[in-house]
């Protein structure tokens, strides 16, 4: 009767911190968003041309819709891949 109870609570738990969880998957897709999008724009030089940033925008999947970029995550997020670090280019789960 005690486990049963135990149970149920840890059940209730685990379930009500399950919004809290997205939100904080959902900060951390936008702060990545943002910081990525910071980043090329401070390191883009003046000889890039058009093609060059659609061809970079392009490979890192900025040039979709925000909803579908979001699925993309946590798709990636639920198969642990982290994607690559933003200073070496390195995976950063390290596969």
């Amino acid at each position: 009767m005690v486990a049963a109870r135990v149970i149920r609570l840890i059940g209730r738990r685990l379930l009500s911190s399950l919004p809290a969880i997205f939100g904080v998957v959902a900060l951390t897709f936008l702060l990545m968003r943002v910081l990525r999008a910071i980043r090329r724009v401070l390191r883009l030089r003046a000889e890039y041309r058009q093609a060059e940033i659609e061809i970079i925008r392009e490979r890192m999947g900025l040039n979709r819709p925000i909803g579908e970029q979001f699925v993309f995550y946590l798709r990636d997020l639920a198969r642990g891949d982290l994607g690559n670090s933003l200073t070496s280019g390195q995976p950063v789960s390290g596969t």
